[in-house]
């Protein structure tokens, strides 16, 4: 909410009360009820949008009018309002002339809740709660009042909705009440200055807007299942070097977009290069000198901005520009394309928003290798991942065993169990033929 957005509420319930229609006290009583309860719902409203009020005095005279029980009170409201709605809308010109920074919830967590969040992020990266920290690194706040209680100068009550994607949400399911509460817990820490304005809900959700969630694979036929989506931005003459990172990149659980390769040509491209872009995981942007001069590649950049999606610039001659600048920037210069694929791999796992994600698919990918060679690869990513979540290394502890290709190949198992070791999680239990056969199939 902004400050002109907050103005203009404020002015809207004025405007409401002053054409609120009355009844007299000799009418229908569930007449006068329903004027009453109309009335307070509107007065409600009018103390919560003061706020916006940088005037402390006018601000709190509005507060102090007392919420009426019964229709005479509504008159004698009505009448309090009607006196300083002049002051008020004064007040609200000035600020609005003068550029006034006005209190309450413009310039703090009500209104901005990444001020509250970022703080949350903070605290949490200081503890040893893996999936907490998942939770609020890739996750988005938003505040909404729930309730309000004129009592005593009004108190207001707030509700914080936390969306996460999808693929987290299932895998915090069993631990959601604790995470509600332990972030809840964690608000009321940074907020215990507050005398007015609480936090008393948190509700953690999957985020049902997010496109990538709704396409179906038969929509995106150009990401492989089970992948991180990668989509390759880069300049027609560039077509070359993109496709060559998406072959080097398959091997780490990555499917890359790459325009000129994936659309098919009897498709319309324009379509199919949108439906990459609001399904993708992350971008990376081969920045070459003409980069910039290209209509698409900067639209491509900037949809992954507003989405809020990961930019990885790979610097082929042009260092990252514009809101590009704030990513870190991958040099190729001089490197071999196996180096450049090893560095947007583990640029994806120290980014807190793609590192989740990716070693999901790594996970799963692994566990679904043909043979040892592709296990390797998958394994060495996950050996060299700063974090692997507990839930994530017992999936593979669980279910290695049921693919043969892997549990077969002792060095596999070994590494395996190594990783799980890492971490403190009980290696793979191994069993021997004898074990896994009935006894009519055991050899003499």
């Amino acid at each position: 909410m902004n400050d002109e957005s907050a103005r203009s509420r404020l002015e809207k319930v004025l405007d409401e009360i002053e054409r609120y229609p009355l009844c007299g006290p000799s009418d229908d009583t569930d007449e006068q009820t329903a004027v009453v309860y109309g009335f307070r719902s509107l007065l409600m409203r009018l103390k919560r949008s003061a706020r916006v009020i940088a005037d402390d005095r006018t601000r709190a005279d509005v507060q102090e009018i007392p919420m009426p029980d019964d229709i005479c009170g509504v008159y004698d409201a009505t009448a309090a309002v009607g006196a300083m709605a002049g002051d008020v809308r004064d007040a609200l010109w000035d600020e609005g002339a003068h550029g006034a920074s006005p209190k309450g919830d413009i310039v703090d967590w009500r209104s901005n809740p990444n001020l509250l969040f970022e703080a949350l992020r903070e605290l949490a990266a200081h503890g040893s709660d893996v999936v907490l920290r998942d939770v609020l690194n890739e996750g988005t706040p938003e505040i909404t009042e729930n309730n309000h209680d004129g009592w005593n100068g009004g108190t207001t009550y707030y509700t914080m909705a936390v969306s996460i994607p999808p693929h987290l949400f299932v895998r915090i399911e069993d631990r959601l009440d604790a995470i509600e509460k332990k972030i809840l817990e964690r608000v009321g820490h940074l907020t215990r200055a507050e005398t007015h304005d609480f936090v008393n809900i948190v509700v953690v959700q999957p985020r049902m807007t997010d496109a990538q969630r709704v396409m179906s694979a038969s929509e995106t036929p150009f990401w492989l299942p089970g992948h991180f989506k990668l989509f390759i931005s880069h300049l027609s003459v560039d077509k070359r070097r993109a496709t060559n990172l998406r072959g080097a990149l398959k091997s780490f659980a990555i499917s890359s977009f790459v325009a000129h390769e994936d659309i098919e040509p009897t498709k319309e491209w324009q379509v199919e290069i949108e439906k990459a872009l609001f399904s993708m995981d992350a971008l990376a942007a081969v920045l070459t000198e003409e980069f910039h001069q290209s209509k698409w590649t900067d639209q491509e950049v900037g949809v992954a901005l507003g989405r809020g999606v990961t930019v990885l610039p790979i610097r082929a001659g042009v260092d990252p520009y514009g809101l590009m600048g704030k990513f870190q920037g991958i040099a190729s210069t001089g490197r071999s394309l196996g180096e450049v694929a090893s560095l947007v791999v583990s640029t994806l796992l120290r980014n807190a928003k793609t590192r989740n994600r990716l070693v999901s698919c790594l996970v799963e990918q692994l566990l679904a290798s043909a043979d040892a060679a592709q296990a390797a690869s998958k394994l060495e990513v996950l050996e060299q991942a700063e974090e692997v979540a507990s839930d994530q290394l017992i999936r593979i502890r669980d279910n290695a065993a049921t693919n043969p290709n892997l549990f077969a190949d002792v060095s596999s198992r070994r590494r395996i169990d190594a990783l799980l070791a890492k971490y403190g999680v009980e290696p793979i239990h191994a069993k021997t033929a004898a074990e896994k056969l009935p006894d009519d199939d055991i050899p003499f």
